[in-house]
This record gives C-alpha cells, structure tokens and sequence, in this order.
C-alpha cells in the first residue's frame, strides 16, 4: 500500500523538478544596438582602433546601478544581456555610422577607451543611460596623443527596466558617436593650421 502512494508522490516532484529547470533555462533577452542612425562622418585622415574597456565592461553583461542606494555597487540584469561586450557594439557601431575604415595611410589614430556604460536609476522610477568614454587622437607612428577628451553622455530611459536601459544606453552611444565626430573634424583641422 506504502508503494502505491509513494509511487504518484515521485512522480508529481519528478514532473515539479522538470517544470522548474525548464524555466530555468529560459533563454534571456539578447540585444544589440538595432540598426545604425546616419551621422556625421569622420574625416578621412582618421582610423578608428577598436574600443578599449576596463575588465567589468569586457563580458556582455548588462549593468545598472542604483544610485538612491549605493552608486559605487555596481549590478546586473539576470534575464538580459548584450549580443557582445559593449566595447565590441560601440566599436561596430562607429564603424557603421562614422565610415571609418582599417587603412594603414592614414594620418591620425583614434583610441577610446569606454570607462562606463550603465543603466541609472536615480530613483526606482527614474532612470538614464551612463556611457563615458575618453577619447585620443595620435598622430600615425606617434606614441603621445596630440589631444584627449572625456565625453559624458546620458540619456534618459524610457521605462524603469532592462529595455529602458538598452533604449537609453543605445541612444546615449549615438549621441557619443555624433559628439566624437564633431571634436575630431575640428581638432584634425585646428592641427593642419599648424
């Protein structure tokens, strides 16, 4: 009689066990930067190198930061991610949107180096995409910059979630890749008239 009984108990958290590992391995939200704005070009004297990042920024993580509690700890989305690490996007993106191309004649280098790129909530309803980044041009062979500059870009999210912070981060990447292009068309042309 025992075994009669424990025989359905068995199977019911066998089946239990089964349903909670398939939610388990629900597949999480992968997102990437959609498909690239027109923007203003760099110049053609330019090469863009790949983005560099700090170590947190090399995995396709998506962070977020809860600044009404504690800036400084830094956290990230269980159910979402980036299709890559976020160097890696914005480096595709400006590629895509600046038209710069891997040519070995050219007279300047640009390097930039992502130092963050989160999603911000100031309050619990309320929150901005954070993407800084320090940007150097270097004459061709040249080891010093012949200028540097921090770009500050926030944008703010459209819902308090994973898609507000993609949305907000993505149109804060833009809005950096315009910025760039801007400071390298009159850096390279204040150092021609030298």
């Amino acid at each position: 009689m025992r075994t009669k009984l424990l025989f359905p108990i068995l199977i019911c958290a066998w089946l239990g066990a089964c349903s909670i590992g398939q939610e388990a391995k629900r597949a999480a939200n992968v997102y990437d930067f959609g498909m690239p704005t027109q923007a203003a070009r760099i110049p053609g004297n330019v090469i863009l190198q790949d983005v560099g990042a700090p170590s947190w920024l090399a995995t396709p993580a998506l962070h977020y930061r809860l600044a009404y509690q504690d800036i400084a700890r830094l956290q990230t989305y269980a159910d979402s991610r980036w299709a890559a690490a976020p160097a890696t996007l914005l480096t595709l993106r400006m590629h895509q949107a600046l038209g710069a191309t891997a040519n070995s004649n050219k007279q300047y280098q640009l390097r930039i180096e992502l130092e963050e790129f989160s999603h911000v909530f100031d309050t619990p309803g309320t929150s901005r995409g954070l993407v800084r980044a320090r940007a150097s041009l270097i004459v061709a062979g040249a080891r010093s910059p012949i200028a540097t500059r921090t770009f500050t870009i926030e944008r703010k999210a459209p819902s308090s979630n994973s898609e507000g912070g993609v949305h907000a981060l993505t149109e804060a990447s833009d809005a950096l890749i315009d910025a760039l292009a801007g400071w390298l068309t009159e850096t390279t042309a204040e150092t021609a008239k030298k």
